[in-house]
């Protein structure tokens, strides 16, 4: 992914990518609350022991109604999975992969925004009740 993320940077700079972000390493309180303000999708290629835990940072996009590329088979997507929870999975260890899956995120983000619409509305519980049934076995 590092391959990627530097083909990405090189073509943010050229300005081909003008609403892209790459956030990288720690942010501020200000930095990162401003980010999620303005993102619509996040991409979440975690691997090793971060596919297995919780994210905060999964947990927040819930909340603000974002829609989220994050690793197949990792818990995350097993939680999301679990609630319903719009969403897409790549293989992280395959760049193109994960540029296919924003790229074809983008090309339908119409009806991306309708399906996480459609799930807010319909939605019996907040999310969060749903996460919690997943670890009291009480959903």
């Amino acid at each position: 992914t590092a391959d990627l993320l530097g083909q990405i940077e090189t073509r943010i700079e050229a300005g081909e990518l003008d609403q892209v972000d790459i956030l990288k390493g720690f942010l501020s309180d200000e930095e990162y609350y401003g980010a999620f303000g303005r993102l619509n999708c996040l991409v979440l290629p975690y691997s090793g022991r971060y596919a297995v835990s919780g994210s905060g940072v999964l947990y927040e996009a819930v909340y603000s109604r974002k829609y989220l590329i994050i690793s197949e088979g990792s818990t995350l997507a097993i939680e999301l999975a679990e609630i319903g929870y719009p969403h897409r999975t790549v293989d992280v260890d395959d760049p193109e992969t994960i540029r296919r899956a924003v790229a074809e995120t983008a090309a339908a983000w119409p009806a991306i925004v309708d399906e996480l619409e459609t799930y807010f509305a319909g939605a019996p519980k907040l999310p969060l009740e749903g996460f919690r049934g997943l670890y009291t076995g009480a959903g």
